[in-house]
């Protein structure tokens, strides 16, 4: 009887799961907090256990889009007939100027409703001594080679 019960519980739980995996619909955004200015850097748009359409790319201020949107689809592995699904966009941007920079929101379309990303701020820094350096290297060789 216990073992049962057990077996019962067991069942339940993993039937719990399987529908918080299916119905845990996100899109966000993952940027890091700080970049150099003069850097380039990922933004990716993550949406989670849902197929998007018309994605929408915001447009950042003392933010240069140098590549993307790259869209790639992954599917984990088949469970109880669900498969789940990652779509991921991805952006290389460079940052142009020092100070506070907030991320607008994107927008994806999913099955008539707009999902949109929370608003992100990063930070652009000053150029590093270290790269100042490493940039006035690489000049004083290309003039060197001449």
């Amino acid at each position: 009887m216990i073992k049962k019960a057990k077996f019962t519980v067991f069942i339940f739980f993993l039937i719990s799961v399987a529908t918080y995996g299916r119905n845990n619909v996100r899109f966000e955004l993952i940027v890091p907090e700080k970049v150099e200015v003069g850097k380039t850097f990922k933004a990716v748009f993550v949406l989670k256990n849902a197929q998007g359409e018309n994605f929408n790319l915001p447009i950042v201020k003392n933010c240069e889009l140098v590549y993307g949107p790259e869209v790639s689809r992954n599917g984990g592995f088949s469970f109880w007939g669900r498969t789940p699904i990652e779509t991921v966009y991805t952006l290389i941007l460079k940052a142009k100027k020092t100070g506070k920079v907030k991320f607008p929101s994107a927008s994806v379309d999913v099955n008539g409703n707009v999902l949109k990303t929370k608003k992100v701020k990063i930070k652009i820094l000053p150029e590093s001594e270290k790269t100042r350096e490493k940039r006035f290297n690489e000049a004083q060789r290309k003039y060197q080679s001449i």
